[in-house]
């Protein structure tokens, strides 16, 4: 069996020499049974061999992080007041602008009632002044007086006015309410702290890579994530940014992970037509190619679907449990109105995973391309909207 043997894995090797040494063995003893010894002829080793086959050496960068949120914004109030009306709760997502707490406003009120009559009297006194100045029967110091009483009077009106809009809390960014501290009926302090508020789409992770394994991470780069509270489960992250400067007390270098919160592969339905095309031309016989797009995170997609149709989505991205709730609700209550929900539970289920997948290998091998996946949204919505004049561009 000497020479045989080509494609054995390495940890095979030794077997493999003494396998096909054998021979050599028995012709050095003289061929006599049981070799140099005349003793028991010794047992051939077992050896399994395979065809050689080319693959990846893959090499990992394994460290542990906390997931976080993009931004993390604390909400103080500019004014101070009774908190009157709480709007929100821990947990609830809320647009950009959203009001989440309304102050007592009757004492701001007063104060801009006013300041209008200080600016009436004010506009009087200076349109008395400048006809008088006109005609000279008064100084330019006094009309110039008048003026600035008027300029004062404004800004005190403005100002006013500020403080009574900003008696509304509003949420500075889109996110989730992570903290709520205050109470309804509580005295809210100028600059208290009331809430804080995170933008988790995407979350994102701060890791630090040792600067000799650098040459191995590259923006853009896929990398898997888990998290201990289901450990079986591997989500998908993309390096985002990574820190041109080395931490010269751990020599490592900050690298930040982007995970995005479900998602969906969008692929053309005339490009997956021309990948089976190509696919019957080039591809091996039994294998598998995924014929796919770029992998959008659903608030991508619904970006790029806002941009394209000039129509607003929906702004909440409620939980899975409170989408199954709402969905529950809207069976019942749209029947009565003359309407239909049409989306089933399996659906809703569908839109909280990741329907991503890789294209490498029919790229590679197939020559698999796609076109702008802008394109294929613009076509999609024009052909829509060519079916159904309500989705007419506005």
């Amino acid at each position: 069996m000497k020479g045989c043997v080509h494609g054995l894995t390495l940890v095979l090797l030794a077997g493999v020499l003494i396998a096909c040494s054998e021979d050599a063995d028995e012709s050095a003893a003289g061929g006599q049974p049981g070799g140099r010894g005349g003793g028991k002829p010794e047992a051939a080793l077992p050896v399994k061999t395979e065809p050689v086959v080319r693959g990846e050496v893959t090499s990992y960068v394994e460290t542990h992080a906390r997931l976080e949120a993009e931004r993390w914004v604390e909400v103080v109030s500019r004014v101070q007041g009774l908190a009157a009306r709480l709007q929100i709760e821990e947990g609830d997502r809320v647009r950009e602008g959203q009001i989440l707490l309304n102050l007592e406003k009757k004492e701001l009120q007063l104060q801009l009632e006013q300041a209008k009559v200080a600016t009436h009297q004010a506009q009087a006194m200076y349109d008395r002044s400048k006809a008088l100045q006109e005609r000279r029967m008064v100084s330019q110091q006094e009309y110039e007086t008048a003026r600035n009483q008027l300029e004062n009077a404004e800004v005190a009106l403005r100002e006013v006015q500020l403080r009574l809009e900003y008696a509304d809390v509003r949420a500075p960014i889109e996110g989730v309410v992570m903290q709520r501290s205050v109470e309804q009926g509580e005295l809210v302090r100028t600059n208290q702290i009331l809430f804080a508020i995170a933008d988790i789409e995407p979350l994102q992770v701060r890791i630090r890579v040792p600067e000799k394994r650098m040459s191995q991470v590259q923006v853009g780069q896929e990398a898997r994530i888990t998290v201990d509270p289901v450990p079986d489960r591997v989500f998908p992250a993309t390096v985002r940014m990574i820190s041109p400067g080395v931490d010269p007390a751990t020599g490592t270098v900050k690298v930040t992970l982007a995970v995005p919160t479900g998602g969906l592969n969008l692929v053309d339905a005339r490009d997956a037509a021309a990948g089976a095309r190509a696919a019957m031309r080039k591809g091996r016989v039994g294998e598998r190619y995924l014929l796919g797009g770029p992998n959008w995170t659903f608030r991508e997609w619904m970006s790029h679907v806002e941009d394209l149709s000039g129509v607003r989505g929906p702004f909440l991205s409620p939980s899975l449990g409170a989408a199954l709730l709402l969905a529950g609700i809207a069976r019942k209550v749209l029947p009565l109105v003359g309407g239909a929900f049409k989306l089933d539970d399996e659906s809703i289920r569908m839109s909280a995973l990741y329907w991503y997948c890789d294209s490498a290998k029919a790229r590679d091998e197939l020559g698999f391309v796609t076109r702008d996946p802008m394109e294929t949204l613009r076509d999609t919505i024009d052909d829509l909207r060519r079916r159904n004049s309500e989705l007419r561009a506005p």
